[in-house]
């Protein structure tokens, strides 16, 4: 059985790379090929996505490395690759747009610049994987957290370690098929000196940016915190949690301002809008309520619940990702196998798209282009009419371990 099975794979394998071998190679089979190698056969399996600040590029994280598109004709500009092949699972722009930072699974953190792809700085840490990195606002510090229970602060200049912060403590349950993880969300205040962390051990962490100290602790929920995220003003914080309920604090004082109840199920995402009058909610009750982010009084509620079904306007089924358009006009949404259109005010549903088997959602600098992970592709969409503009197409490696390249 054995024999037959490897006697397949060669075959295949031969097959795959027989065009290669008598057709002229498209230009990304040729970047950044590891020793040996003639062509690529895919773009690897999709990671994330990320704008640069100036909307001018798109840059895709893949278990090859991170490519970069021109985000106007999809053009593929550029392709960064780990040492020895390592693949990179996250990636982050500075706020400038002049350096990429990329994490490995080899706990290896490199700054690139983004119009060459030339490697500027490299640093390691001892963390074998890498799951975020943050820029702080004024682009100074880097945050990066891994499979651990710390975030690691680095001068995002130098490469320097500033600083761990750790506290948070390894949750005690773990929940079959969804495991919690020590510290699920962070974010970096608006004036970049404080940060805050949510976690398993059902806490909402702050912390000084600059010392590592923790400034206070927040309690309250009853279970994971899953995310959190700073007002624009940076005067309060949202949390939101597997115990259905969201908590707005004073980023000052700590103290919880108001409980946002009336999701029947987890909450798995939070957002303030830009000018920070409103905030959105969403989860696997498929509702996404807005709320007053002054008195945190419920505002308008987006889907219709009835015990048994979702009905009318909404997704039927879990939301799992929501944006507000730059402009703070429009909000999207996906779940279920559906994308939406929200008018922010007035909860009209403007769009519609069905058959998405959505992973991501990013609205462009500018507000008028949304990109969406689709599996192995990137679709960039006009974010007003939902028209189909481009396909950042990841062709073929659509696996994450299938990392494949023609040795001729």
């Amino acid at each position: 059985m054995k024999k037959l099975f490897l006697i397949l794979t060669i075959f295949i394998l031969s097959e795959l790379c027989l065009p290669f071998a008598f057709a002229q190679y498209e230009p990304y089979t040729q970047m950044g090929l590891p020793e040996g190698a003639i062509a690529r056969f895919g773009k690897g399996y999709i990671r994330g996505i990320t704008y640069s600040p100036d909307g001018t590029q798109v840059a895709v994280t893949t278990y090859i490395g991170v490519w970069i598109y021109d985000a106007r004709t999809g053009e593929k500009l550029n392709l960064i690759t780990g040492k020895d092949g390592e693949p990179y699972v996250s990636a982050a722009y500075s706020p400038d747009g002049k350096l990429i930072t990329t994490g490995g699974t080899d706990g290896t953190v490199q700054l690139w610049n983004t119009h060459t792809g030339k490697t500027i700085k490299t640093f390691k840490w001892n963390e074998e994987y890498i799951g975020y990195i943050k820029y702080s606002p004024d682009g100074r510090t880097i945050a990066i957290r891994g499979a651990e229970n710390t975030i690691e602060l680095w001068n995002a200049r130098t490469g320097k370690h500033l600083k761990s912060l750790s506290g948070h403590e390894k949750p005690n349950t773990l929940y079959e098929g969804h495991p919690d993880v020590t510290i699920a969300s962070y974010a970096f205040s608006p004036d970049s000196k404080t940060i805050v962390s949510g976690g398993g051990d059902k806490t909402v962490r702050l912390w000084n940016a600059r010392t590592g100290g923790n400034i206070r602790t927040l309690t309250g929920h009853t279970e994971t915190v899953i995310a959190v995220a700073y007002s624009p003003d940076g005067g309060t914080i949202v949390s939101a949690s597997r115990d259905k309920t969201g908590r707005m604090w004073d980023a000052n004082t700590g103290e919880n301002i108001k409980t946002l109840t009336g999701h029947n199920d987890i909450i798995v995402s939070v957002a303030y809008s830009p000018d920070g009058n409103t905030i959105i909610s969403a989860g696997w009750d498929g509702m996404l309520h807005r709320w007053d982010a002054q008195t945190g009084e419920p505002l308008k509620t987006y889907e219709i619940y009835t015990g048994v079904l979702y009905f009318a306007r909404g997704h039927a089924g879990a939301i799992k990702h929501i944006a507000f358009s730059p402009d703070g006009q429009t909000i999207a949404t996906t779940g279920a196998g559906t994308m939406q259109w929200w008018d922010a005010h007035t909860g009209e549903n403007r769009k519609t798209f069905t058959g998405f088997g959505t992973h991501s959602i990013k609205y462009s600098p500018d507000g008028k282009t949304l990109a969406i992970l689709m599996g192995k592709d990137v679709q960039l969409r006009n974010a007003f009419t939902g028209e189909y503009r481009n396909t950042l197409n990841n062709t073929f490696a659509n696996y994450p371990g299938l990392r494949l390249a023609c040795v001729l």
